[in-house]
């Protein structure tokens, strides 16, 4: 059996701006929301890759965000986090070591990232995945996944795989036409990758993390809900608790459980985000930086740069000079 080669493609995007970013990612049907603070200034990479009937996207970012969408429509996508970004967050799951996160067709894509992210996706069709499967004498794909959305499989499987996708991607980082020339890298790219994801399933066991109770899950997303439908720049956590009919300590407990951080932390990076939109998009000669904060809650300019400046890597005045 061969693979048809008939499409080729590699593209390889640079963000050092967070609102770009966000607006590019969104054409591929995919949400994000900077949800905490960076050590750092932005910065991300998204690369993609596809040789024949497969696809490889590698992203890596710096910077806590949650991203949320659909995968790619016709085709079985497989996350491969590789070990800089371990913890994180999938699907109100919290995993530690070697997992692979299984995108099914009908799946919300739901990822919190730590401030240092990267993760490297495998996408092609279950038709084609089977096939191979079948040559190399493997089980089909509904036998190695059944019905999980996270699987943990062997360290030395997951290893093999992450170093095998690293070196693809990076090879094609170096040189974007290597793919169409090298006929090594090219057999690499068509049987090694899904051989060896095909292997690492196959020793895999269903990943039983402690996930977040469905009854957190909607107190998660009704507050949230009422913090974006609020008429109030500041919303008060006794307000929103007040008119919810949360317990505080459950809202406590369910964002510190999904995200690692406080409801008020959490209302105040969304703050920060809007302030940042505003900046950015703002002429320098007629804006006041003062003006804007204070109509977003904040009444002590220095306290205000600091949050600003933890959470963006850069002063209020710096993104508003970005101005064009």
């Amino acid at each position: 059996m061969s693979l048809s080669i008939e499409k080729l493609l590699t593209s390889q995007q640079h963000f050092t701006n967070f609102d770009v970013f966000s607006n590019v990612v969104s054409g591929y049907d995919m949400e994000v929301k900077q949800i905490g603070r960076g050590s750092g200034s932005f910065s991300a990479k998204l690369q993609q890759i596809q040789y024949g009937p497969i696809s490889i996207s590698r992203f890596t970012s710096r910077l806590r965000v949650e991203a949320s969408g659909m995968p790619p429509p016709g085709m079985r996508t497989f996350g491969v986090p590789t070990t800089s970004c371990q913890p994180f967050v999938w699907r109100s799951k919290r995993t530690y070591g070697n997992t692979i996160q299984i995108y099914r067709p009908d799946t919300e894509l739901a990822v919190i990232t730590d401030p240092v992210f990267e993760a490297i996706d495998i996408s092609l069709t279950e038709d084609d995945f089977n096939n191979l499967n079948n040559i190399w004498g493997f089980p089909d794909l509904a036998k190695l996944i059944q019905h999980s959305e996270m699987v943990e499989c062997e360290p030395a499987e997951m290893h093999a795989l992450r170093k095998l996708l690293i070196y693809i991607c990076s090879s094609i980082d170096k040189q974007p036409d290597r793919l169409q020339q090298d006929t090594s890298l090219q057999n690499l790219f068509s049987y090694q990758v899904p051989w060896q994801l095909a292997k690492a399933l196959m020793t895999s066991t269903v990943h039983n993390v402690k996930a977040t109770t469905d009854k957190r899950n909607e107190t998660i997303k009704t507050a949230i809900d009422y913090i974006r439908s609020s008429t109030d720049i500041v919303t008060s956590i006794q307000q929103l608790c007040q008119d919810t009919g949360i317990n505080k300590r459950t809202l406590e407990r369910a964002f510190l459980d999904k995200y690692d951080m406080t409801p008020k932390s959490y209302m105040q990076s969304l703050r920060l985000a809007d302030v940042y939109k505003i900046l950015l998009q703002s002429d320098p000669e007629t804006t006041k930086i003062t003006d804007v904060a204070v109509s977003h809650g904040y009444w002590h300019m220095s306290q205000f740069a600091a949050d600003y400046r933890r959470q963006f890597g850069e002063l209020p005045s710096e993104t508003l000079k970005q101005y064009h």
